[in-house]
Protein backbone atom coordinates (compact mmCIF):
# COMPACT_ATOMS: atom_id res chain seq x y z
CA UNK A 1 0.00 0.00 0.00
CA UNK A 2 2.86 2.25 0.76
CA UNK A 3 4.52 1.77 -2.50
CA UNK A 4 1.24 2.56 -4.40
CA UNK A 5 0.87 6.00 -2.72
CA UNK A 6 4.63 6.46 -3.05
CA UNK A 7 3.90 5.78 -7.02
CA UNK A 8 1.02 8.12 -7.36
CA UNK A 9 2.70 10.96 -5.00
CA UNK A 10 5.45 10.44 -7.92
CA UNK A 11 3.12 10.65 -10.80
CA UNK A 12 1.33 13.31 -9.19
CA UNK A 13 4.71 15.28 -8.63
CA UNK A 14 5.76 14.47 -12.60
CA UNK A 15 2.47 15.58 -13.88
CA UNK A 16 2.81 18.97 -12.33
CA UNK A 17 5.94 19.53 -13.42
CA UNK A 18 5.52 19.08 -17.21
CA UNK A 19 2.77 20.84 -16.98
CA UNK A 20 4.61 23.87 -14.66
CA UNK A 21 7.17 23.32 -17.34
CA UNK A 22 5.09 23.66 -20.85
CA UNK A 23 2.97 26.65 -19.69
CA UNK A 24 3.95 29.22 -22.20
CA UNK A 25 5.68 32.68 -20.56
CA UNK A 26 3.60 35.71 -20.27
CA UNK A 27 4.22 38.06 -22.94
CA UNK A 28 4.28 41.52 -22.55
CA UNK A 29 1.41 43.87 -23.44
CA UNK A 30 2.17 47.56 -24.97
CA UNK A 31 -0.43 50.55 -25.81
CA UNK A 32 0.09 52.28 -28.72
CA UNK A 33 -1.68 55.16 -28.61
CA UNK A 34 -2.49 56.09 -32.25
CA UNK A 35 -4.66 59.45 -33.94
CA UNK A 36 -8.15 58.49 -34.40
CA UNK A 37 -8.67 60.40 -38.15
CA UNK A 38 -7.55 58.09 -41.07
CA UNK A 39 -4.59 59.31 -42.60
CA UNK A 40 -4.22 55.71 -44.78
CA UNK A 41 -1.48 55.27 -46.16
CA UNK A 42 0.35 56.15 -43.09
CA UNK A 43 -2.26 54.95 -40.80
CA UNK A 44 -5.62 55.08 -39.33
CA UNK A 45 -8.65 53.47 -38.03
CA UNK A 46 -10.95 51.69 -41.04
CA UNK A 47 -14.46 51.56 -41.90
CA UNK A 48 -13.93 48.03 -40.19
CA UNK A 49 -12.71 49.00 -36.91
CA UNK A 50 -8.78 47.89 -37.50
CA UNK A 51 -5.69 50.09 -37.36
CA UNK A 52 -4.34 49.98 -41.01
CA UNK A 53 -1.63 51.77 -42.84
CA UNK A 54 2.48 51.44 -43.08
CA UNK A 55 2.57 52.12 -39.32
CA UNK A 56 0.53 49.53 -38.58
CA UNK A 57 3.03 47.02 -40.62
CA UNK A 58 6.07 48.36 -39.28
CA UNK A 59 4.64 47.69 -35.47
CA UNK A 60 3.22 44.71 -36.36
CA UNK A 61 6.74 43.47 -37.61
CA UNK A 62 8.36 44.74 -34.26
CA UNK A 63 6.04 43.33 -32.06
CA UNK A 64 6.62 39.84 -33.97
CA UNK A 65 10.46 40.28 -33.49
CA UNK A 66 10.36 40.97 -29.74
CA UNK A 67 7.90 38.96 -28.44
CA UNK A 68 5.50 41.47 -27.50
CA UNK A 69 1.84 42.22 -27.59
CA UNK A 70 0.38 45.57 -29.09
CA UNK A 71 -2.85 46.91 -28.68
CA UNK A 72 -3.74 49.95 -30.71
CA UNK A 73 -5.73 52.83 -28.41
CA UNK A 74 -7.23 55.85 -30.94
CA UNK A 75 -7.92 59.20 -29.33
CA UNK A 76 -7.94 62.62 -30.97
CA UNK A 77 -4.83 64.50 -31.59
CA UNK A 78 -5.22 66.85 -28.29
CA UNK A 79 -6.09 63.94 -25.90
CA UNK A 80 -3.63 61.47 -27.05
CA UNK A 81 -0.78 63.74 -25.83
CA UNK A 82 -2.25 63.99 -22.45
CA UNK A 83 -2.88 60.23 -22.53
CA UNK A 84 1.16 59.83 -23.35
CA UNK A 85 2.07 62.56 -20.54
CA UNK A 86 -0.43 60.34 -18.34
CA UNK A 87 0.81 56.87 -18.49
CA UNK A 88 -2.36 56.29 -20.32
CA UNK A 89 -0.64 54.51 -23.05
CA UNK A 90 2.91 53.61 -23.49
CA UNK A 91 3.82 54.72 -26.97
CA UNK A 92 2.25 57.35 -29.08
CA UNK A 93 2.58 57.47 -32.82
CA UNK A 94 2.79 59.41 -34.61
CA UNK A 95 5.29 61.86 -32.97
CA UNK A 96 8.17 64.40 -32.77
CA UNK A 97 9.78 66.27 -30.73
CA UNK A 98 8.52 69.79 -32.28
CA UNK A 99 5.21 68.27 -31.53
CA UNK A 100 2.80 69.89 -28.46
CA UNK A 101 5.20 71.53 -26.64
CA UNK A 102 2.37 73.37 -24.72
CA UNK A 103 1.09 69.97 -23.67
CA UNK A 104 4.46 67.99 -23.00
CA UNK A 105 6.35 71.02 -21.22
CA UNK A 106 9.10 69.45 -19.34
CA UNK A 107 8.29 65.82 -19.77
CA UNK A 108 11.17 63.55 -20.48
CA UNK A 109 10.23 61.86 -23.39
CA UNK A 110 11.84 59.53 -25.65
CA UNK A 111 11.59 59.48 -29.44
CA UNK A 112 12.64 56.22 -31.49
CA UNK A 113 14.99 56.79 -34.96
CA UNK A 114 13.26 58.05 -38.14
CA UNK A 115 10.83 55.72 -38.29
CA UNK A 116 8.63 57.06 -42.12
CA UNK A 117 9.28 60.11 -43.87
CA UNK A 118 6.39 62.31 -44.57
CA UNK A 119 6.00 65.92 -46.28
CA UNK A 120 3.53 68.37 -44.34
CA UNK A 121 2.16 71.51 -47.38
CA UNK A 122 -0.55 73.15 -49.24
CA UNK A 123 -2.89 71.45 -51.71
CA UNK A 124 -5.62 73.62 -53.60
CA UNK A 125 -7.34 73.69 -56.76
CA UNK A 126 -5.07 73.74 -60.25
CA UNK A 127 -6.26 76.72 -61.23
CA UNK A 128 -6.89 78.89 -58.16
CA UNK A 129 -3.62 77.61 -57.08
CA UNK A 130 -1.99 80.30 -54.82
CA UNK A 131 1.76 80.95 -55.60
CA UNK A 132 2.67 83.51 -53.17
CA UNK A 133 2.34 83.30 -49.47
CA UNK A 134 0.22 86.86 -49.68
CA UNK A 135 -2.82 84.98 -51.17
CA UNK A 136 -3.08 82.78 -48.52
CA UNK A 137 -5.89 84.51 -46.52
CA UNK A 138 -7.68 81.44 -44.89
CA UNK A 139 -5.74 78.16 -44.44
CA UNK A 140 -8.04 74.41 -43.19
CA UNK A 141 -6.13 71.84 -41.17
CA UNK A 142 -6.91 68.71 -38.95
CA UNK A 143 -7.57 69.87 -35.47
CA UNK A 144 -4.71 69.60 -33.59
CA UNK A 145 -2.37 69.54 -36.44
CA UNK A 146 1.10 71.34 -35.42
CA UNK A 147 1.87 73.39 -38.19
CA UNK A 148 5.53 74.63 -39.14
CA UNK A 149 6.92 77.95 -37.32
CA UNK A 150 6.41 79.71 -39.99
CA UNK A 151 2.73 79.79 -40.51
CA UNK A 152 1.64 79.10 -36.98
CA UNK A 153 3.48 82.89 -36.71
CA UNK A 154 0.96 84.22 -39.37
CA UNK A 155 -2.02 82.85 -38.04
CA UNK A 156 -1.03 84.17 -34.63
CA UNK A 157 -0.19 87.66 -36.17
CA UNK A 158 -3.90 87.68 -37.45
CA UNK A 159 -2.30 87.70 -41.06
CA UNK A 160 -4.14 83.75 -41.54
CA UNK A 161 -7.45 82.91 -40.34
CA UNK A 162 -6.77 78.88 -39.40
CA UNK A 163 -10.36 76.80 -40.00
CA UNK A 164 -9.99 73.29 -38.27
CA UNK A 165 -11.86 70.27 -39.32
CA UNK A 166 -11.70 66.66 -37.65
CA UNK A 167 -11.61 64.55 -40.91
CA UNK A 168 -9.33 64.48 -44.25
CA UNK A 169 -12.73 64.50 -46.24
CA UNK A 170 -14.23 67.78 -44.79
CA UNK A 171 -11.03 69.53 -45.20
CA UNK A 172 -10.84 68.67 -49.04
CA UNK A 173 -14.10 68.81 -49.41
CA UNK A 174 -13.21 72.72 -48.20
CA UNK A 175 -10.57 72.92 -50.65
CA UNK A 176 -12.78 72.00 -53.56
CA UNK A 177 -14.97 73.92 -52.89
CA UNK A 178 -12.53 76.90 -52.58
CA UNK A 179 -14.52 79.03 -50.75
CA UNK A 180 -13.71 79.13 -47.56
CA UNK A 181 -9.72 78.60 -47.55
CA UNK A 182 -7.78 80.08 -49.96
CA UNK A 183 -5.73 75.69 -49.65
CA UNK A 184 -5.46 73.09 -46.66
CA UNK A 185 -2.22 72.06 -45.15
CA UNK A 186 -1.99 68.59 -44.65
CA UNK A 187 0.13 65.48 -45.21
CA UNK A 188 0.73 65.08 -49.20
CA UNK A 189 0.50 61.39 -49.28
CA UNK A 190 -2.76 60.90 -46.94
CA UNK A 191 -4.46 64.36 -49.20
CA UNK A 192 -3.78 62.23 -52.57
CA UNK A 193 -4.71 59.16 -51.75
CA UNK A 194 -8.30 60.33 -49.70
CA UNK A 195 -8.65 62.61 -52.83
CA UNK A 196 -8.97 59.17 -54.97
CA UNK A 197 -11.01 57.79 -52.90
CA UNK A 198 -13.40 60.64 -53.62
CA UNK A 199 -13.35 60.58 -56.90
CA UNK A 200 -13.93 56.74 -56.37
CA UNK A 201 -17.08 57.19 -54.67
CA UNK A 202 -15.46 55.90 -51.21
CA UNK A 203 -15.91 59.04 -49.12
CA UNK A 204 -17.04 58.91 -45.82
CA UNK A 205 -18.79 62.23 -46.07
CA UNK A 206 -21.51 62.91 -49.07
CA UNK A 207 -19.22 64.99 -51.57
CA UNK A 208 -21.57 66.79 -54.26
CA UNK A 209 -21.31 64.96 -57.81
CA UNK A 210 -19.49 67.81 -59.70
CA UNK A 211 -16.34 67.87 -57.09
CA UNK A 212 -16.75 64.03 -56.69
CA UNK A 213 -16.05 64.09 -60.63
CA UNK A 214 -13.43 66.92 -60.41
CA UNK A 215 -11.30 65.46 -57.20
CA UNK A 216 -8.53 67.45 -58.11
CA UNK A 217 -6.39 68.76 -55.51
CA UNK A 218 -2.33 69.77 -56.08
CA UNK A 219 0.59 70.16 -53.94
CA UNK A 220 1.50 73.74 -53.77
CA UNK A 221 5.92 73.48 -53.71
CA UNK A 222 6.18 77.15 -54.10
CA UNK A 223 4.83 77.72 -50.65
CA UNK A 224 6.67 76.38 -47.27
CA UNK A 225 6.57 73.08 -46.59
CA UNK A 226 8.01 70.30 -44.39
CA UNK A 227 9.59 67.18 -45.20
CA UNK A 228 10.58 65.11 -41.90
CA UNK A 229 9.97 61.82 -40.43
CA UNK A 230 7.57 60.48 -38.15
CA UNK A 231 8.53 58.95 -34.99
CA UNK A 232 7.47 56.83 -31.64
CA UNK A 233 7.81 58.15 -28.71
CA UNK A 234 7.40 56.77 -25.04
CA UNK A 235 7.76 58.67 -21.49
CA UNK A 236 7.95 55.22 -19.78
CA UNK A 237 9.64 52.27 -21.85
CA UNK A 238 13.11 53.53 -22.57
CA UNK A 239 14.72 49.88 -22.80
CA UNK A 240 11.78 48.73 -25.41
CA UNK A 241 12.40 52.38 -27.45
CA UNK A 242 16.33 50.71 -27.72
CA UNK A 243 15.13 47.22 -28.81
CA UNK A 244 12.83 49.11 -31.43
CA UNK A 245 15.87 52.01 -32.75
CA UNK A 246 17.79 48.31 -33.47
CA UNK A 247 14.66 46.82 -34.82
CA UNK A 248 14.71 49.47 -36.97
CA UNK A 249 18.10 49.44 -38.23
CA UNK A 250 18.53 45.14 -38.17
CA UNK A 251 15.40 44.95 -40.04
CA UNK A 252 16.23 48.05 -42.27
CA UNK A 253 15.14 45.81 -45.49
CA UNK A 254 11.61 45.18 -44.36
CA UNK A 255 10.83 48.90 -43.25
CA UNK A 256 11.68 49.80 -46.30
CA UNK A 257 9.68 47.36 -47.68
CA UNK A 258 6.46 48.07 -45.84
CA UNK A 259 7.15 51.83 -47.25
CA UNK A 260 7.97 51.24 -50.86
CA UNK A 261 4.26 49.17 -50.36
CA UNK A 262 2.30 51.89 -49.09
CA UNK A 263 3.91 55.51 -49.86
CA UNK A 264 4.51 57.59 -53.38
CA UNK A 265 7.40 59.83 -51.15
CA UNK A 266 9.43 56.93 -49.51
CA UNK A 267 13.07 57.30 -49.27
Amino acid sequence: MLRILLLINILIITTFSTVHAESPPTRQKIIVGVEDNDSYPHYGFGNDGEFHGVAREILDAFALWQKIDIEYKPLPIERLYHALINGEVDFKYPDHPEWGKPVKGAAEITYSLPVVPFIDGVLARPRTQPRQIEEIHQLGTILGFTLPTFWQTRIDSSAIKLIGVRHYDSLLLMALVGERVDGVYANVDVGLYRLQQIKSGKSNIPIPPRLQKEGILVFAPELPYERSHYHLSTQQHHKLMQDFNRFLVEQAAQVEMFKRKYLSHAE
